[in-house]
């Protein structure tokens, strides 16, 4: 499965290590300060044993918290290359910590993040 996933240029994330598969999304909507206060729960299938991390497209966006199978995990978020601006930031979160990554298994992805107004 790995080599049949081409790098994307346009894409900050590496589906060839990891992959979403499904996404549900809740949020509440703050009209007066033009935010959103969500959580993205993705399930994500792994690709390849080797990944460290998940890498995923961001942009304005204040990431609160992180969980994969409902536990905290550490995460960073890169500063947008001023060459690449419309790439935005990556968000990678770390998988060194997952039990049984092994490729063809599943892992559930929960990010609490809050919108800028723009």
């Amino acid at each position: 499965m790995a080599a049949s996933i081409a790098r994307d240029p346009s894409s900050l994330s590496n589906p060839h290590e990891a992959i979403c598969t499904h996404l549900s999304w809740e949020a509440v909507v703050d009209f007066t300060n033009q935010q959103f206060f969500a959580k993205a729960v993705y399930d994500v299938t792994i690709v390849s044993s080797e990944v460290t991390s998940l890498c995923l497209d961001t942009s304005g966006l204040d990431i609160q918290r992180v969980d994969i199978n409902e536990e905290p995990v550490t995460f960073s978020l890169s500063v947008p290359d001023e060459e690449k601006a419309h790439l935005g930031s990556c968000l990678e979160i770390d998988l060194m910590g997952v039990s049984n990554k092994v490729a063809g298994s599943n892992i559930s992805v929960a990010i609490l993040y809050v919108t800028s107004p723009s």
